[in-house]
């Protein structure tokens, strides 16, 4: 419970999904929305805030890290509405790079394997600037950068 406490689009108009997948979008006619907010859906093992640190501590261009639940509304190409999703969202120094974030999104499922319980799996995506902005307001990072 600790790791609490402590606690999307590319230009290209694909989404990087769940282990660094990418998807084409689908338009979807009706607004719809996203809530975001701790994960409190599942229980998460209380090694995964080490486990993560010393992860993310490899790759300097990682800025800032979170580990979030994060429900679509009205929104049935993404998820049910009562279906949450466990959620990493990384923040990079500069611009995006693809190559690491894929790379830091197939290596991430070692951490995680066998240890999901009630989540289905973990969806890692990168911080856009509107995203940013709702983190930073919400929810306090797991993970930064120590420079």
């Amino acid at each position: 419970m600790d790791f609490l406490k402590k606690l999307f689009q590319r230009n290209d108009n694909k989404h990087l999904t769940q282990l660094g997948d990418a998807v084409e979008l689908r338009s979807i006619e009706k607004e719809s929305s996203t809530v975001v907010g701790l994960p409190t859906a599942h229980p998460l093992p209380d090694n995964w805030s080490k486990a993560f640190t010393d992860f993310l501590n490899k790759y300097p261009q990682v800025s800032v890290a979170y580990l979030v639940q994060i429900n679509y509304l009205n929104n049935p190409q993404m998820a049910p509405s009562d279906f949450p999703c466990l959620t990493l969202c990384i923040d990079m120094v500069g611009s995006f790079d693809k190559s690491v974030f894929s790379e830091i999104s197939t290596n991430a499922q070692k951490i995680v394997d066998g240890q999901l319980d009630g989540w289905q799996f973990l969806d890692i995506l990168p911080v856009s600037e509107e995203m940013r902005e709702s983190l930073s307001e919400r929810i306090f990072p797991f993970y930064m950068l120590n420079r």
